[in-house]
């Protein structure tokens, strides 16, 4: 029963924002840290839930001046993609059907759900901390979520 889940009950830390927060992390990753960030966020669906079940949220990065984000968890139709637009190039990754797509160029990147996990789980093992995120990166990616909270709250801009 998800409604029982903590991704659920906002009491417990659930909610979009944290259980898709990776997302916030590999764009931190890629685009460098924020500088200013504004967002939208709720309990809009009709899931049983606490927590929000909707966000947006418009950032400004160190090396990109607009990255917009959208997560949800009541949409019927499953989906994780990142588009990156530059001047030179467009670059689109799919990441439950495996493709990445550069400008016209179309590569299939065949890989189990859980690998990713399972070289987590190798690396701390192995005391390989080189692949993993540190604490200050986590840290960085809670600050922009607590961030995007009081931005919706608020409905501002605010800096990061």
């Amino acid at each position: 029963d998800y409604s029982k889940t903590y991704s659920a009950l906002k009491e417990k830390g659930g909610g979009v924002l944290r259980d898709l927060s990776h997302e916030i992390d590999y764009l931190l990753w890629i685009l460098g840290k924020p500088k200013m960030l504004t967002a939208r966020g709720g309990t809009w669906g009709n899931l049983q839930m606490t927590a929000e079940d909707t966000y947006s949220i418009i950032l400004e990065l160190e090396r990109c001046p607009c990255v917009t984000i959208s997560m949800n968890c009541i949409d019927l139709c499953s989906s994780r993609t990142l588009r990156i637009v530059t001047t030179k190039n467009s670059f689109y990754a799919d990441f439950i059907n495996g493709t990445i797509q550069l400008n016209d160029q179309l590569l299939t990147v065949p890989t189990e759900r859980n690998l990713t996990f399972n070289e987590q789980i190798g690396a701390l093992l192995n005391d390989d901390f080189t692949v993993l995120s540190s604490a200050q990166e986590a840290l960085e990616v809670v600050r922009v979520i607590e961030c995007a909270e009081q931005a919706a709250k608020n409905k501002a801009w605010l800096s990061c």
